[in-house]
Formats: structure tokens, C-alpha cells, sequence
């Protein structure tokens, strides 16, 4: 949920308030454990797609571009942010199937759902949806009073 003050006087105090869902309808969960192998301190954030850690099944680590993409197990679940120092693990849910929100997820850095795995043939949207995600557009109903 966001909160955005945008006046303040001293009888009132106006206020934006947003709420955005990623996981919409039908989600499947799975307990994991997430693991920060990218060198540097690290927020773990609702949305972000991770991939199944080949040295270490049992975790799950930040999806990066390229040919590990085929690895991806699911959409980080998580109520907040969670700060990582390098190398920590930190016990957390993934979605792992249903409807989510596409406009939501947390991909990297020049990669989207069009995005080729190479030497696979497939896109990333094809990937998550062969692991049984659908992927829908959210309509955006925002409507801020007192503007």
C-alpha cells in the first residue's frame, strides 16, 4: 500500500492512498528458501521472478537474463521488502501458479515477457505460463479526491 501526503494545513491533511495486488485469483503457493548470491546487499521485493538455484536445489535465487531464464520457478510472495546482506537465505513464499498481475512482476534488468530464452525457443510469458501462471493486464481505477 502506498501513502502519499500532498497538503498539510492545521485542520487537514490530504492524503493519496494506493493499493496494487499482484496475485489476483487461483494462486498456488510453495514454501522456499531465498538465497542472495548477487555480491551485494540486496531487497528482496514482492513480484520479483526467481529462478531454482542449480548448486543448491533446495533455494531459490534472483532470475537474471540469458539462458538460466529456463529456470524460473515462480513470483516471489512476500507482505514486505525484506533486506538481504550478500549471501543470506530467507524463508519465504513463492507463487508458483494462477492468475497474477503481468504489469507487476519484478523482471531483470532489459528483460520482459517477450523476452527469447536463448537456445530454448520460448519467451519468459511462455515459460511462467507452462508452470500454469496466467497472465492478465490490470485495470488501473484510480481516482484521487480533492485535486
Amino acid at each position: 500500500m502506498g501513502v502519499e501526503q500532498t497538503g498539510a494545513t492545521r485542520n487537514q491533511s490530504n492524503l493519496k492512498i494506493s493499493h496494487k495486488h499482484i496475485f489476483l485469483f487461483d494462486n498456488k503457493y510453495a514454501e522456499s528458501i531465498f538465497n542472495n548470491n548477487t555480491g551485494d546487499t540486496y531487497t528482496l521485493k514482492p513480484g520479483l521472478v526467481v529462478i531454482r538455484n542449480t548448486a543448491a536445489t533446495t533455494k531459490v535465487i534472483p532470475a537474471v537474463s540469458g539462458a538460466t531464464l529456463i529456470n524460473i520457478v515462480g513470483v516471489v510472495s512476500t507482505n514486505d521488502d525484506i533486506e538481504m546482506s550478500d549471501g543470506s537465505d530467507a524463508n519465504i513464499t513463492i507463487c508458483d501458479g494462477g492468475v497474477i498481475n503481468k504489469d507487476l512482476l519484478i523482471l531483470p534488468s532489459g528483460v520482459t515477457l517477450d523476452t527469447l530464452i536463448a537456445t530454448h525457443g520460448i519467451t519468459v510469458g511462455d515459460k511462467l505460463r507452462s508452470l500454469g501462471f496466467d497472465l492478465e493486464g490490470a485495470v488501473e481505477n484510480t481516482k484521487f479526491d480533492n485535486e
